[in-house]
This record gives structure tokens, sequence and C-alpha cells, in this order.
């Protein structure tokens, strides 16, 4: 009798430990080995190139605060005491807004689709009441805490050359994948 409960209670254990296996895998939707856990509603980022070698930096997402220009990237330098973060903003499912910190109203934009037929326009950060910009931004999940930013509903993501960023079609290599490193929330 008590070894048919053991038995009893064993398997409802492992049916339990299989669904709740599933449904994780099903929501990353490429395993839990590659499942990087949701971005915060609205979270303070920085947001980086990964290093493509072991003695090489990772180059942090670059915008000089109180202006308008261009997205780039940049190595972060040993002795300042500030790096650029960058406020990630959940404006719908699956969909957010890169505003740079301490420059309110300004954000991570581009011109699209025209620009992206000419490969290698760059992205820029400006007001949205300046120009016509796309400004809504895909985030999802590239595996092992990769993240790809991409236009919604294109095959057309950020991509870095370590300088400057711009809009291309997706291949998956490493120049479009980006690390989001989470400093806190309001």
């Amino acid at each position: 009798m008590l070894s048919t409960i053991f038995v009893l209670a064993l398997s409802a254990l492992s049916m339990v430990d299989a669904s709740s296996t599933k449904s994780s895998s099903d929501a990353c939707g490429v395993g839990l080995a590659n499942c990087n856990p949701p971005l915060k509603p609205l979270g303070l980022y920085q947001i980086y190139q990964p290093a493509r070698g072991v003695y090489l930096y990772k180059y942090v997402l670059n915008a000089n605060p109180g202006g308008e220009g261009p997205l780039q990237v940049q190595k972060p330098s040993g002795h300042e005491n500030y790096l650029p973060m960058w406020w990630v903003r959940e404006v719908g499912k699956d969909r957010f807004n890169l505003e740079p910190y301490g420059s309110p109203g300004v954000h991570a934009a581009a011109h699209f689709p025209s620009p992206f037929d000419a490969p290698g326009s760059n992205l820029v950060f400006a007001s949205l009441t300046s120009y016509p910009l796309v400004s809504t931004w895909a985030i999802e999940s590239a595996g092992n805490e990769l993240w790809t930013i991409k236009v919604p509903n294109y095959n057309a993501v950020w991509k870095s050359n370590s300088t400057m960023i711009s809009l291309e079609p997706a291949d998956g290599t490493p120049d479009e994948h980006w690390e989001l490193q989470y400093y806190g929330g309001p």
C-alpha cells in the first residue's frame, strides 16, 4: 500500500515538472537553455554590442544628452563615472520605446522604410515631433542573454559595425545581437 502511494506521488511530480518545462519552453520559443527573462515594463538599461573576442571591449549604445544625432556605439572608458543609460518603455505587447536617460521626449528612431532601400542607413535619436520616424521597436530574445532590436513585422534589425548603427536585413550574424543590462526602475 505504501509503495503504491509512493509510486503515484512520484508520477504526479514528474507530470507537473514536465508540464511546467513545456509551458516555459513554449513561452520562449527556443527552449529553456536559450530563454531570456522578460524585459521590465519600464526599466533603465545599458545596451551593449557583445565583445567580439575575449580581449575586446563591449561597445555601449551612446546618445549625447541634450541634442539629436546619429546613434553610435563606443568603447566605455574605465575613468567615466557615468555611462549612457536607456529607458526601455513598454508601449504594447512586445513593443518598446528607447529613450536616452536625461532626454525626455527623445527616442531611438529611424526613417523607415525609405532609407532601408539603401542598406547602411543610420539610426538616430531625435524628438518625435520633429520628424516622421519609426520609434517603436520589437525587442526579441536571441538566446543566451542576447537580443535583437527590430522594426515590428519587418525583417529589419539594428546592426553595428562598432561605430555606427544601421537598419539592415536580419541574417543571424553577431553584429545584430545586443545585451541589455538592467539597472533599475522608476
